[in-house]
């Protein structure tokens, strides 16, 4: 095992990373190895691994700790973050020394969720993490799934008191974008946006990084997308704009996160097996945005990656 030698990402297209497990629980390496090296060829700039796409909150700690040793040996030269997100700040604490450990670039961490927080008791709580952290923190906003926003005067006390590398921010309030590029200038953090749809009003706005879990499965078109984006250049980002909405347009029909699974079988990538039961109504879901899926697919010449375990069809 080797400690973190590299900078976190301060800008670039980062993959949301989708976990793949095996019946008894272990990670599938296997899948997992193909489908990192498949983001590798792809150019992405870097993973984060469990996330929401990854699914955290579904694994024990033992199984946390087992897809983070995995991706850090496996994901490179990507950079790889982890966010050790928890409700209980032990856990917080022991996921990112394990990280460091294992030579992660830095750490992702939401606010706890379930119980609603004031302002002040989610800053204390992330900086009471934070000092006991040892790597690069990119705060992660999600009110939606943590019951807990992550307000201005939280984000900018935090980026005062510890090291702070970025702020993803996900779910519907997508003007708040606007406030947080301000911010990310004022103390000199990256924005992330995850706003897959809206993502070159995000960089318009001042957003320098996408994180989320589209580039499991269409990387190449997230990736003319997000360069085109950077560089400003409308008429490049026409055409990834439209293939990905088109994904989107299929794949929204099944609840996240068996929508990331059904694009990856789609293009022959091993998803694994569910973590959580699923009834039939959703595995039919499933079946049929993957059998759309793939006919785009096959539409526009992306090729298949490897031999696909339809555990989710």
């Amino acid at each position: 095992m080797s400690q973190s030698s590299k900078q976190p990402p301060r800008r670039g297209l980062i993959n949301a990373q989708w976990t793949p497990v095996k019946a008894d629980g272990c990670i599938d390496r296997e899948a997992l190895a193909t489908h990192l090296a498949f983001q590798r060829e792809c150019g992405l700039d870097g993973v984060i691994a469990l996330g929401s796409t990854g699914e955290f909150t579904r694994l024990s700690i033992p199984q946390r700790k087992e897809l983070i040793s995995a991706v850090a040996e496996l994901a490179r030269p990507l950079a790889v973050v982890v966010n050790v997100s928890d409700t209980r700040i032990e856990n917080v604490i022991e996921l990112a020394a394990h990280a460091k450990t294992v030579g992660a670039d830095g750490v992702a961490l939401m606010p706890p969720s379930f119980f609603k927080l004031t302002p002040a008791d989610v800053l204390e709580f992330l900086l009471q993490a934070a000092a006991r952290i040892e790597l690069p923190v990119c705060l992660y906003n999600y009110p939606e799934v943590t019951n807990n926003r992550l307000d201005p005067a939280v984000i900018a006390a935090f980026a005062d008191q510890a090291q702070m590398f970025g702020i993803k921010q996900s779910g519907a309030e997508f003007g708040y974008h606007q406030e947080l590029a301000a911010l990310s200038q004022q103390k000199a953090f990256t924005l992330f946006s995850a706003a897959d749809r809206r993502l070159p009003e995000a960089f318009e706005i001042g957003a320098r990084g996408h994180i989320g879990g589209l580039p499991n499965f269409i990387p190449e078109i997230m990736k003319a997308l997000y360069d085109a984006c950077e560089a400003g250049d409308k008429a490049a980002m026409a055409e990834p704009l439209a293939r990905m909405n088109a994904v989107i347009d299929i794949i929204a029909k099944v609840p996240f996160p068996f929508d990331v699974a059904a694009g990856m079988e789609a293009r022959g990538l091993n998803p694994g097996v569910p973590k959580t039961p699923v009834s039939a109504e959703t595995r039919e879901k499933v079946r049929v945005a993957v059998d759309a899926c793939r006919r785009l697919y096959n539409e526009w010449g992306l090729p298949q990656v490897t031999g696909c375990c339809a555990a989710h069809a």
